[in-house]
């Protein structure tokens, strides 16, 4: 487990309340696996708040990109954080998820829920796992539907589901997977879920 201080390179927001943040930590970068999350020293709150726990989405060349929901006041003043300023981050911390999958990844999540499976997405990707993922992703609207480009732009199949029906199908995520365990045991095919 590290404990850096770590430059922000990236701080952007993507919609709906989530932020993407990237800091510098090569060593860490190197260190962390899908499904590990790190805990971010929030600035002006060194002494009154305790680090915010956050899903690493991706880990690469030297990079950690996190994925985060302003929700309290510690989200809330993680967002005056910008480019050039130093965060002490924590971590890797957690098991992670295992490093290899028997049969087809099925991949299920919600809002920043999806953080941890796309890095994972792109680990399986990497490692030439012989069958692409499937995400099943779900929202109360479309706007808690987050980096759908960016799994599309690795190949996966996306499987949408909000509660309001603007994107996907109306419902929970749960009615689409069903859908598919039921398809891939008429098969025959070996699965794993990854949550």
């Amino acid at each position: 487990m590290l404990d850096e201080k770590c430059k922000v390179v990236e701080h952007s927001e993507i919609g709906g309340g989530y932020r993407y943040l990237v800091v510098e930590a090569p060593q860490m970068a190197a260190e962390l696996v899908p499904g590990q999350f790190v805990h971010v020293q929030v600035p002006a709150l060194e002494k009154s708040a305790v680090r915010r726990p956050v899903s690493v989405f991706d880990a690469s060349e030297g990079k950690v990109t996190v994925l985060y929901k302003t929700v309290g006041r510690g989200t809330q003043a993680l967002n005056a954080v910008r480019p050039g300023d130093e965060l002490k981050v924590l971590g890797p911390l957690g098991h992670g998820f295992p490093s290899s999958c028997e049969g087809v990844p099925l991949l299920v999540g919600g809002g920043y829920g999806v953080a941890p499976l796309y890095f994972l997405a792109k680990r399986l990707i990497s490692s030439a796992h012989p069958v692409k993922p499937v995400l099943f992703v779900g929202g109360r609207t479309g706007a808690d539907l987050l980096a759908l480009d960016r799994f599309r732009e690795l190949g996966v199949e996306v499987h949408a589901a909000t509660n309001d029906g603007s994107v996907g199908v109306k419902g929970l995520v749960t009615d689409p997977l069903d859908d598919e365990l039921i398809r891939l045991r008429e098969t025959g095919r070996t699965f794993e879920l990854f949550a």
